[in-house]
């Protein structure tokens, strides 16, 4: 899920799409490109957003944390996980 804001009106909106595949046209205003420093961009703007999802269980990382100057550094555990 990606969060984008339009470039021309100025709406939030989520999408889910792939990665490769161009942001869709704005759902508010239905404006695909807008003119930005003399070059055509697309007019939803990709947000930079934490991810929704965490790795847990003792074969993943979720359970591990890193703790700078601590001996074993980046494979201390976490209690709960």
């Amino acid at each position: 899920m990606y969060e984008y804001v339009c470039r021309s009106c100025g709406a939030r909106q989520e999408h889910i799409h792939k990665i490769a595949d161009a942001p869709p046209a704005c759902e508010a205003c239905g404006v695909e490109q807008v003119e930005l420093e003399g070059e055509l961009v697309p007019a939803l703007d990709k947000q930079i957003t934490a991810a929704g999802f965490r790795f847990r269980g003792s074969a993943g990382w979720g359970g591990i944390q890193e703790v700078p100057g601590q001996p074993g550094w980046g494979m201390r555990r976490v209690e709960g996980d």
